[in-house]
C-alpha cells in the first residue's frame, strides 16, 4: 500500500495490518488495530508536538478494547463494588488500577464463554492457552455480534470473573520475570544472573504494549 501526503499530515503504524486487502499478506504477524487507533487519537489532539509529548505517547496505557467491550456490556454491570468501579474507570491500565485487573480477567472469561460455542471443551483449553493476536481479533469481532454476545454469556463471564478476582491491582496480576538468556535461560537461579519478577503494564491493545513502571 502506498500513501503520499495524507490529509491528516502524518503517517503512523503500530504493527497493525496496513496493506491493500486484495493483495497477498506480506507479514506473518500483525497486531490488533487498537494501538494504531489510539495513536491516531493522540495525534489528532493538536498540530505540533514536543519530544515530551511523544514520550507520553510511547507509555500510553489507555485501552480502546475496554471502550468497545464496555459499550457492549456496560448496561449489565452493577453500580456497586468492582463492577461499579469498572463503569467509572478511566480505561488506563496503570499498575495500581483494580478495574484494569478485573477487566483483564473478565475479558478472558468472555473469550472462553464465547469460544465455547464453537469449540469442544478438550480443544477450547488448548486454544485459549495461546491467546494470540489472531485469537483475540476473532474474540473481539464476536463480542461485537449479538449472535455470540448474549446476556447469558455476559452474566456467566461476570460470575466467573468475580470467583477469580480477589481485589488485586493490575500490577499484581501482570508480572514479568526477567531471565538471563545465556544457555537458553536455564542457568541456576543461585548464580544471581536473573532479575526479580517485576510488575509490568503489559497490555496488548495499548500503545505501550508492555513497559515496566515503578508508579
Amino acid at each position: 500500500m502506498s500513501i503520499v501526503n495524507p490529509e491528516e499530515g502524518w503517517l503512523a503504524t503500530a504493527n497493525n495490518l496496513f496493506q491493500d486487502p486484495d493483495k497477498p499478506i506480506s507479514t506473518t504477524f500483525s497486531a490488533l488495530n487498537y494501538r494504531y487507533d489510539r495513536v491516531a487519537q493522540l495525534l489528532a489532539t493538536k498540530e505540533k508536538f514536543t519530544a515530551d509529548d511523544f514520550k507520553k505517547f510511547q507509555s500510553d496505557t489507555h485501552s480502546l478494547r475496554t471502550d468497545m467491550v464496555l459499550g457492549r456490556i456496560g448496561h449489565l454491570l452493577s453500580d456497586q463494588g468492582i463492577e461499579g468501579e469498572l463503569k467509572k474507570w478511566d480505561m488506563f491500565a496503570t499498575l495500581d488500577s483494580k478495574p484494569a485487573a478485573f477487566f483483564k480477567i473478565l475479558h478472558r472469561h468472555l473469550a472462553r464463554n464465547i469460544l465455547s460455542t464453537r469449540f469442544a471443551p478438550e480443544r477450547l483449553d488448548k486454544y485459549l492457552k495461546y491467546l494470540s493476536y489472531a485469537t483475540l481479533k476473532i474474540v473481539d469481532s464476536m463480542i461485537r455480534s449479538d449472535k455470540y454476545l448474549t446476556e447469558e454469556v455476559v452474566r456467566k463471564a461476570l460470575a466467573d470473573a468475580h470467583s477469580e478476582y480477589n481485589g488485586e491491582t493490575y500490577g499484581d496480576i501482570e508480572q514479568l520475570k526477567m531471565v538471563n538468556l545465556l544457555f537458553g535461560g536455564k542457568l541456576p537461579s543461585w548464580l544471581g544472573l536473573d532479575t526479580a519478577t517485576r510488575p509490568t503494564t503489559h497490555c496488548e491493545e495499548c500503545v505501550c504494549v508492555g513497559v515496566r513502571r515503578d508508579k
